[in-house]
């Protein structure tokens, strides 16, 4: 009974696919550590330490957020061939249970950022909350997406060194373009699904130019990472 319940819980958290999906999060992170680690000399120990807090911090407020999207999505789930048995639509799992999975889930993650600046972390918790609601009003939900999913990369590299005006902003988009990528090829499979059930998304809005828009999106990545390593000074 309790395996049951448990397995009704990782599936609401996406924990039944690890590390898909909270590595999605954590790979941002991880390019902030090693570029602003690379910049700073920073011991290995040290550099060891970070990723191991911030891979929990990526499992933790992932899977959060995965939860807080199905409490928002009940009813556009409910209409989606991927996604209408997943357990809030089933009542598998109740919408207070998920709640309280919820809470639980951000005060596991709250110590992992409790010495961060609260104004590094507040952006990033609020474009993980208005994404849900994106695909309601903008047929850009993607880019929310990617403002949410790669904040990890700014706390991360602040977390060793300071603000950069070159590398971070440029990383950071190059990062968004990732997501559009990924993000938008995920969300081909549902266009049928997603226009009767009037959701929106940048798989639909590309449309019959979308393999164009997304190779485009690759370049400016590419370009930005890039870019990126020369003005941090790698290869060197």
């Amino acid at each position: 009974m309790y395996r049951e319940q448990l397995n009704r819980y990782m599936r609401l958290c996406r924990l039944h696919q690890f590390p898909i999906g909270s590595s999605l999060s954590f790979v941002p992170c991880a390019w902030g550590l090693a570029m602003a680690a690379y910049a700073a000399d920073l011991p290995a120990q040290s550099l060891i330490v970070h990723t191991l807090v911030f891979a929990f911090a990526s499992i933790t407020f992932h899977s959060a957020a995965c939860v807080l999207n199905d409490i928002c999505d009940i009813e556009f789930d409910k209409k989606v061939e991927r996604t209408k048995n997943r357990p809030l639509v089933t009542g598998a799992v109740s919408t207070k249970e998920a709640w309280f999975l919820l809470s639980t889930l951000i005060l596991l993650w709250i110590p992992t950022i409790i010495s961060a600046d609260s104004a590094v972390i507040w952006p990033g918790c609020i474009f993980h909350a208005i994404y849900p609601l994106a695909k309601r009003w903008t047929w850009w939900p993607q880019l929310l997406l990617g403002l949410a999913m790669n904040w990890g990369y700014i706390i991360a590299w602040l977390s060793v060194m300071p603000f950069d005006p070159t590398v971070v902003p440029c990383i950071y988009i190059g990062c968004i373009c990732w997501t559009m990528i990924y993000d938008t090829i995920y969300a081909c499979q549902d266009r049928n699904d997603d226009r009767k059930a009037g959701i929106k998304s940048t798989a639909i809005l590309f449309g019959e130019s979308v393999k164009l828009i997304v190779s485009i999106f690759y370049i400016v990545f590419i370009i930005c990472f890039a870019t990126a390593g020369v003005y941090n000074s790698h290869g060197k």
